[in-house]
């Protein structure tokens, strides 16, 4: 830019100039550094304590039992287990699984001179085997 008027020389022509170069000069704004909030995490709440439980294995059974549970329609099956009645009748709820060697089982259900079965099931070491919604005939 030529300033007509003022001297290149004088003081008031080299505020002129200094002006000009403070206008044409980039600004640098500082930038806020963003650092990312770590991730919340949410805890899962706790099981209520109303909630079924299973019930332990008996101390003198040894690893590789699992559990067996089940309900019939109508109830008040006699759960026969290979062969042999349990003297447990249907339904039989989470919270009173019959303890079971792990391997496959035969389960018959006789209520009234009816029966239905062999079913096979499958236990699995401390996992729960359930046969639901059985309807004797």
């Amino acid at each position: 830019m030529l300033f007509v008027g003022l001297g290149a020389g004088t003081a008031l022509g080299a505020l002129a100039v200094s002006a000009v170069l403070l206008l044409q000069a980039p600004v640098l704004v500082p930038m806020p550094i963003v650092i990312p909030a770590p991730p919340v995490v949410i805890p899962e709440p706790p099981l209520p304590p109303d909630l079924p439980r299973l019930p332990p294995i008996p101390p003198d059974a040894e690893a590789g039992y699992g559990r067996f549970a089940c309900a019939t329609k109508p109830l008040g099956a006699e759960v026969w287990i290979d062969g042999e009645n349990t003297g447990e009748k249907t339904p039989i709820s989470v919270s009173k699984a019959i303890p079971l060697k792990a391997g496959r089982h035969w389960v018959v259900f006789r209520r009234e001179g009816k029966r239905s079965g062999p079913h096979e099931i499958e236990v699995r070491e401390g996992e729960l085997a359930k046969l639901v919604g059985i309807i004797i005939e």
